[in-house]
């Protein structure tokens, strides 16, 4: 998805890696032809001439010569010459290596007459000479060169590139030289270019300059803010060109990029065997990392200062177009070819473009960001996400026991055996443990204060045994189980349990309410007989409490112990169980969901970042386990409360929340589970921005709506039954209906918690040195440099003066 981004903003991709590698670039190595400029050359009307008889028609026309004119031109120079100096009538382009055929020049330029007419004239009297060998622009040599017949039979040779190279190949080279170079210096301030040509007569003739062709090729207009935007971005921009250094000095005085521009001389060159220098960054860095270019370089230097730049520490792009900028393309961490770069080029580039300038490539640094971004987002929350269910799980089955907590506050089978020992150990009454849980929610949002005894409307609505051993009184047995036969037929001899009646609720309101419960455990069944012998004192002798039983219960008509026909039908209640889980369906649905919303982050609302990305695997693992870690707590918490429900003292009862049946707590903790997954996503794709500083993308947004409408749902509106062996329960079914509710507002605010301690750990942490991301010292090499520069200015100066001292001694 970002390479098809990048594409239609004109950068198309070649290696996929290379888009995390742009995003981290903070240093960029840029032609400039036709990347800074507008490689539109416009021949200027000065022409210096070195040899007599000539001038800027007669130089053009020759410089003509030392070129394929026959041919669509294949460089600048070329076309300059050919087409915008002699006005030659162009075909198609030229064929690059490895084209089948050739391509459109583009649109169809508007000619006059008068220049169709003009160029017709040139081409017919290019014509008349017979081109006998042709040497191409070699970027080493720096010159065409071309071997021609003349009309008049006679042989000739004619050369055109740089002027120093031209004027090295002249033989009164000392004399012209002081002359040359001080006119190509003066053009240089003004950002002219120059052309020489040079022309030999004969085979063995000499060489003679005769004149420099001046042409101008402006800035583009967008380069100077391109630039300062790049800069903005963390971005360093160095000019590397083959140009003379004071055009190069000047244009970058015109594009704000600063005026220190290195030649060649003293650049790193190639070892044996095309080796890197062992000493390059020891020995070089001090000079190329300050500089703000460099002019008149090989391709081996640009290959040079490109690994010079990667070994001190820059994440280093280059952008080229030739075949000689193929290696330090293949080199750089992002190699780009520009638009209308050749074959070799973009075959050595990670990313082309296909359009001009230099601001295709900060767009496209921009969104590499965008990418980068998103990824981090993704590797943010899919840690956190992970924790959290991992750690939760890990604790809640081996900390929060359900066995543990529902024993607690149930007082199963403990108050039996202390309060009245003679009836714990009669296995006659095994049967008691399954009668004696009740399942009835609390009314009114607190502990009821009474109850209507065993005619209570809740008893026969919700078809429960009341928590009632067996007991001699009929009146409260028929009551209770609608039946006048006698126990004993039902459950056996009942002599050791002859006139007791046992209830399980809570101890202390028991206490409090009924006398049975004061004095010794070993009071006498007399006495407790008394107390509570009769259905019509039950109603002002018991009071429910907080303390109600909630086992998972199924309705069931098998008696407790192997009876005869005619056993009252009752639910028969299972205890909790020793450890929690989440059913397999639940845990699937979690992954489901939450999977399908995170593939859309691919297509979030980003920041890009304003200073270059890199991994910073300590400050995202950080980060990651501090959004885990509250989400896993929130979680934890809840699990402990919901557990903890039937405990008067607990949170749910202090917020008058009543006691959560097993089946209820499951579907609880699957809600939260999810809408944590789901705003932890929200949280972690900020960054150091709170959730509510950066809008989220309108796909992302809609999908997570869709996963998070669903599990609010589900968890609301599940039928009873069983998973895995496990009860289920709806929260939104039964009397109470509040509590999705609940859980949404539970979540919502640890969601404001983890963001603000989201924002704080990340400043925090970046204000710290180890979590900083890396950044060259630039320092340390500006002022190596500026010692180097003092010093060579001053061996200069000595220089000077022993050469002026030796010119006294020879006069004298």
């Amino acid at each position: 998805m970002g390479s098809r981004m990048l594409s239609r903003d004109g950068a198309i991709v070649t290696r996929l890696a290379s888009i995390e590698s742009m995003a981290g670039m903070d240093m960029l190595c840029s032609d400039k032809t036709g990347t800074l400029t507008l490689n539109k050359m416009v021949i200027q009307d000065d022409c210096p001439t070195f040899t007599p008889n000539e001038n800027k028609e007669t130089v053009l026309f020759q410089a003509a010569l030392a070129a394929k004119w026959k041919e669509p031109p294949r460089d600048a120079l070329d076309t300059m010459v050919l087409k915008t100096g002699l006005k030659l009538p162009q075909g198609p382009k030229a064929p690059a290596d490895g084209d089948a055929e050739g391509e459109s020049a583009g649109p169809a330029e508007v000619v006059s007459q008068a220049d169709l007419e003009e160029g017709q004239r040139n081409l017919d009297k290019l014509n008349t000479f017979t081109q006998i060998d042709f040497t191409p622009f070699d970027p080493r040599t720096k010159k065409t060169e071309g071997k021609l017949r003349g009309p008049d039979g006679n042989v000739f040779s004619i050369a055109k590139g740089a002027p120093h190279v031209i004027l090295n190949m002249c033989a009164n080279k000392e004399e012209i030289r002081l002359d040359v170079e001080k006119k190509v210096h003066e053009l240089g301030t003004r950002g002219i270019r120059s052309l020489a040509v040079g022309r030999k007569d004969g085979e063995d003739g000499p060489w003679r300059l005769l004149g420099i062709l001046t042409f101008l090729d402006p800035p583009r207009p967008d380069t100077k803010q391109t630039i300062a935007d790049a800069k903005v971005l963390g971005v360093e921009v160095k000019m590397i060109t083959g140009d003379h250094k004071v055009v190069a000095v000047e244009t970058a005085r015109q594009l704000g990029m600063g005026t220190l521009i290195q030649g060649p001389q003293g650049l790193p060159m190639l070892g044996e065997g095309g080796s890197v220098p062992p000493d390059l960054v020891d020995k070089y860095a001090a000079l190329i990392v300050p500089s703000c270019g460099f002019a008149q370089v090989f391709p081996e230097h640009k290959y040079l200062i490109v690994e010079c730049l990667r070994q001190v520490g820059y994440r280093c792009g280059m952008t080229g177009d030739g075949v000689n900028d193929a290696p330090a393309l293949k080199r750089a961490d992002v190699g780009i070819a520009v638009q209308g770069a050749t074959d070799a080029a973009r075959a050595a580039s990670d990313i082309v473009l296909t359009h001009e300038g230099l601001s295709v490539c900060i767009e496209a640094l921009k969104i590499a960001r965008e990418i980068f971004a998103r990824l981090k987002n993704f590797i943010n929350y899919r840690i956190s996400a992970t924790l959290q269910l991992l750690v939760f799980f890990f604790i809640a089955v081996f900390a929060l026991e359900p066995r543990v907590y529902y024993e607690k506050n149930g007082l199963v089978g403990r108050v039996l055996v202390s309060v009245l020992p003679e009836l714990g150990g009669n296995p006659k009454l095994d049967f008691l443990k399954e009668l004696q849980y009740f399942n009835i929610p609390r009314k009114n949002w607190r502990c009821p204060t009474g109850w209507d005894g065993v005619d209570d409307v809740r008893f026969k609505n919700f078809k429960r045994t009341l928590n009632v051993t067996v007991t001699t009184s009929t009146a409260l047995f028929t009551t209770v189980y609608g039946s006048t036969a006698n126990p004993e037929t039902k459950y056996g001899p009942s002599n050791d349990v002859d006139s007791h009646t046992v209830t399980y609720f809570d101890v202390d309101s028991m206490k409090l309410r009924n006398p049975f419960w004061h004095g010794a455990s070993n009071a006498s069944a007399s006495n407790a007989s008394a107390s509570i012998a009769s259905a019509s004192n039950a109603s002002a002798s018991f009071d429910i409490g907080c303390n109600i039983l909630l086992p998972i219960c199924k309705d069931s008509t098998t008696c407790p112990i192997n009876g005869t026909d005619g056993c009252p039908p009752y639910q028969k209640c299972d205890a909790w169980p020793f450890f929690f889980q989440l059913p397999v369906l639940m845990l699937m649905l979690i992954t489901l969901l939450n999977d399908g919303a995170l593939i859309s982050i691919g297509y979030d609302f980003v920041k890009p970042s304003p200073i270059p990305e890199r991994w910073n695997f300590p400050l995202v693992f950080s980060v990651s386990c501090m959004l885990g870690a509250v989400a896993c707590g929130s979680s934890l918490l809840l699990l402990w409360a919901a557990l903890d429900s039937n405990n008067p003292n607990g949170v749910f009862a202090g917020m008058g929340i009543p006691p959560m049946e097993y089946g209820k707590i499951i579907t609880m903790i699957y809600l939260k589970v999810s809408l944590s997954d789901f705003l932890t996503l929200f949280s972690a794709r900020t960054q150091t921005d709170f959730f509510w500083e950066v809008r989220p993308g309108f796909i992302l947004l809609g999908a997570a709506m869709c996963s998070l409408v669903i599990s609010t749902f589900l968890a609301s509106f599940w039928p009873e039954g069983d998973l895995d062996g496990l009860p289920v329960k709806g929260l939104a079914l039964g009397d109470y209906s509040l509590m999705p509710l609940w859980i949404w507002i539970y979540c919502l605010i640890w969601w404001f918690v983890q963001d603000a301690l989201k924002v704080i750990t990340i400043r925090t942490l970046m204000a710290m040195p180890q979590f900083r991301p890396f950044k060259v010292d630039r320092a340390k090499y500006e002022e190596e440099n500026r010692l180097m520069r003092e010093k060579a200015d001053k061996e200069e100066e000595l220089m000077a003066l022993a050469n002026k001292g030796k010119k006294k001694d020879d006069h004298h």
